[in-house]
């Protein structure tokens, strides 16, 4: 009897059967034998199952990146900027004030060697030292210049004609009529216990509130100037 295919692919196809059925109905066995060996050569390869694996369609499936991570930047630390160090200031020395005699804006000045005794502003806006008077002319004597003038006491209104030597003449900006010419003198002033000779303009004052005025040169390295005081400096004559 022949066994034929007995591989498990024959029994799944029905093989064995048919071959069972086709002894029982007389055909012969050498036939079957050849159409079961063509099967076999023939059939055997195709018989055998396909993977499931292989049935199942390949669909491409593009990769998708995950999303990037959301970057999150850490908080800066504060700044702290250094402290610097103050700079050290060089202390500035003070005038000497007690050293100066302190003034108002008006005192009482003596003319020496006269004696008398002037109400004068003090002007620190102003060079140099003026006094009323009048009657100014200019004289040779001894081949050098003078000046003859007239002052007028400040108590009673007297006349006191004067001479002296010109120092020189200067030019004096004047708002209403542009310059003034002034010839200036020599004079002994003195202001409480500071007594100083200087330099002294001659001008028409009259029509000022002050016979004299009391300028920086007068001022200058002794005395310091308080406008909200007036008549502190206690001028006596000698």
């Amino acid at each position: 009897m022949i066994r034929g295919c007995q591989l498990p692919e024959l029994k799944k196809t029905g093989v064995v059967g048919v071959f069972s059925g086709a002894c029982a109905k007389g055909i012969p066995v050498v036939r079957l034998a050849a159409v079961l060996s063509l099967v076999l050569l023939t059939g055997c390869s195709g018989l055998v199952a396909k993977s499931p694996v292989d049935d199942v369609s390949t669909t491409e499936v593009e990769e998708q990146e995950a999303p990037a991570e959301e970057l999150i930047c850490p908080e800066p630390d504060p700044c702290i900027c250094p402290v610097c160090p103050k700079p050290k200031v060089k202390p500035v020395k003070a005038p000497r004030v007690a050293e100066k005699k302190v003034i108002g804006e008006v005192e009482e000045v003596v003319l020496r060697p006269d004696n008398l005794t002037f109400p004068a502003r003090i002007d620190t806006g102003a060079t140099t030292t003026s006094l009323h008077a009048t009657d100014v002319q200019r004289f040779e004597r001894d081949g050098e210049r003078w000046v003859r003038y007239t002052i007028y006491d400040p108590k009673t209104g007297e006349a006191i004609p004067k001479e002296g030597k010109q120092v020189r003449r200067i030019r004096i900006k004047n708002a209403e009529q542009g310059f003034d010419r002034r010839r200036v003198v020599m004079m002994t002033l003195s202001i409480g216990d500071i007594t100083r000779q200087i330099e002294v303009s001659l001008i028409d004052r009259s029509q000022l509130d002050y016979p004299l005025l009391i300028g920086r040169n007068f001022l200058i390295d002794l005395l310091l100037v308080d406008v909200s005081q007036r008549y502190i400096a206690n001028s006596k004559p000698l």
